[in-house]
């Protein structure tokens, strides 16, 4: 900051002050003359002509001088040096001196020209009038038009870095003390044009620039001002320039060779280093060429459009208006279902109706199914190829030794767990792995059991083991080791006779579908109950013959539930072959 200067103020010490002291409190307020001096930031020179004459800088107010430097180097005016600091006695001689004020205005100056020598040159007459330039970023500006030039030592030529009214436009407005906003000699406004960053701003005092910023001279604020951090005098001039540069004003309509010079060379908007976010237009684009992600766009005539079926090409309908012959493994985001699936199994020879409980993988990929003999329950496993149907790969007796009255399958973690009831007329769980179905486990069941109304339908979430209860309750446990725990029971608003229907799990959701043989309605919600997040409308299954049994879901893939039904294909008094079918609908 540069201290302002009075042209005579003497003074004296009321009280001594030490070589440390941070402050010194001066007799007289005045001039010789008997003006006021104002408060401000100023240099002192304290016991001129002594062995311990000091100069220092401090801001003065009324009378009280808060040190900012002391022991001022004689040379620069800006450095403090510890040997020249001193204490002085009471009565000591205080002057206001230009020592400091002229060393760093003139350090500031030198500092200038030496930043911007050749760069800043003259105004000239018109473009015509522009003489070749010296050094790489010289700017001159055109007194015609109010255009701004930078020369490019490069290319060898004025490149234009503005236009008057709208690019590189230059707003000045100089007022003096007394015309600040609101009479506080602090604040001044620009009277047209605006900065979106304070680099575009300066602001001179008197012809010398101020520096910004809160321990400077002044503060940027807003768009259009500057506040400066000590009053200034009611005859000082202030100048506040902006440079405006923008690439078009659309008050301008278009850009023509009124904006343009008037040259025949082209000219760059942005670079490849520099380029533009987003570009709007209400019209036509003419171009000669495209280029980026864009490459080989139509020029109008369809010259230039690059149109195949090879990667980043456009597919563009032939004279048929007919698609391409396109590799159809390549188009993606379209909802596909598996196929329709029917899986014949032997019954057996009695009459007894054999029904079936299906559960799957989250994703789909395996599929179990748990088959109601004459004595006991046959676990099936099967794996989908690559065209989406399923094909059996284990199969094993689930050694129950009887037939539940009530049963299901579930998915948990790497384990296939089957509920039943009905054996030595309990709650059983048994366990078995999901990769072969080997390894029988019965389970553990800590706390309260499904009971007698369950266990004919149940799901899992990854973690947790989910067993019907009663109309719209499953019961839910927690898994560890050979050991299921009772955690509660959830209730699903509206879900109904769910083990009359079924559920399926992906691990994030579960879905279900309650009573169900000709038709089904399928229900989404999340595993802590709750109405339903979203139902889907009724969707219609083919009628076997009057022995169908009542459907069961299982996940088919993402985005797809799976539909199990089954029936018997001869009469119920000579049951030989039976079969599994497999529908798909989008999951609500």
């Amino acid at each position: 900051m540069i201290p302002q200067v009075v042209a005579k103020y003497t003074s004296s010490l009321s009280t001594g002050i030490s070589k440390t002291s941070t402050s010194m409190t001066l007799s007289s307020t005045i001039t010789r003359k008997g003006e006021t001096v104002p408060t401000g930031f100023y240099g002192f020179v304290i016991d001129r002509g002594q062995e311990n004459e000091e100069v220092c800088t401090g801001t003065y107010n009324e009378g009280v001088v808060t040190f900012v430097l002391r022991g001022l180097s004689d040379l620069d005016g800006s450095t403090s040096v510890e040997d020249n600091k001193f204490a002085h006695d009471k009565g000591a001689i205080v002057e206001i001196t230009a020592h400091p004020a002229l060393s760093v205005m003139l350090k500031t100056f030198d500092t200038f020209i030496d930043t911007y020598q050749g760069h800043w040159e003259g105004a000239v007459p018109t473009y015509a009038d522009l003489p070749t330039g010296t050094n790489d970023g010289e700017a001159r500006i055109t007194l015609d038009d109010s255009k701004l030039y930078i020369w490019d030592a490069t290319d060898e030529e004025w490149k234009l870095a503005g236009a008057g009214g709208g690019a590189g436009t230059v707003y000045r407005t100089t007022l003096l003390g007394t015309e600040s906003t609101g009479d506080d000699n602090k604040t001044f406004t620009l009277t047209s044009g605006s900065f979106p960053d304070k680099k575009y701003f300066q602001v001179y005092k008197n012809g010398v620039l101020m520096g910004e910023g809160a321990t400077n001279d002044y503060v940027a604020t807003g768009s259009n001002q500057a506040v400066f951090n000590e009053a200034v005098l009611d005859d000082d001039v202030i100048d506040l320039l902006v440079i405006s540069v923008d690439l078009y004003n659309p008050a301008w309509g278009l850009v023509d060779s009124d904006i343009l010079p008037d040259i025949t060379e082209t000219h760059d908007i942005g670079s490849t280093t520099k380029k533009f976010k987003d570009a709007h237009y209400s019209g036509n684009i003419d171009a000669a060429t495209f280029s980026g992600d864009g490459s080989n766009l139509d020029d109008g005539a369809n010259g230039k459009l690059t149109s195949g079926t090879a990667a980043n090409e456009l597919v563009r309908l032939d004279g048929d208006a007919k698609l391409p012959a396109v590799d159809g493994s390549q188009l993606t985001n379209l909802q596909t279902f598996p196929v329709f699936q029917s899986i014949p199994y032997y019954a057996g020879s009695g009459t007894t109706q054999r029904i079936n409980r299906v559960t799957s993988s989250s994703d789909g990929s395996t599929l179990f199914i748990a088959r109601l003999e004459a004595a006991g329950i046959t676990l099936i496993r099967l794996e989908k190829n690559s065209v989406g149907q399923y094909w059996i790969a284990h199969t094993r007796d689930a050694q129950l030794g009887a037939c539940p009255e009530k049963f299901s399958l579930a998915v948990v973690g790497s384990y296939l767990y089957l509920s039943t009831y009905g054996l030595s007329s309990d709650s059983k769980v048994f366990r078995y792995s999901a990769t072969d179905l080997s390894g029988k486990q019965e389970m553990t069941i800590s706390g309260t059991k499904f009971g007698s109304t369950g266990g004919d339908a149940s799901f899992g979430d990854g973690n947790n083991l989910y067993v019907y209860k009663s109309e719209n309750v499953f019961s839910k446990y927690s898994v560890s080791g050979t050991t299921i725990t009772f955690v509660a029971d959830i209730t699903y608003t509206s879900a109904g006779r769910i083990d009359n229907g079924g559920c399926a799990s992906d691990n994030s959701y579960v879905w279900m579908a309650a009573e169900t043989r000709m038709s089904i309605i399928i229900k989404k919600y999340d595993f802590t109950g709750g109405a339903a997040l979203a139902t889907s409308s009724t969707r219609y299954l083919v009628n076997g013959n009057n022995a169908q049994d009542r459907t069961r879901l299982f996940i088919g893939k993402s985005g797809i539930i799976g539909v199990s039904y089954g029936y018997q294909n001869d009469s119920l008094s000579a049951v030989v072959g039976a079969s599994i079918n497999l529908n798909y609908f989008p999951a609500p």
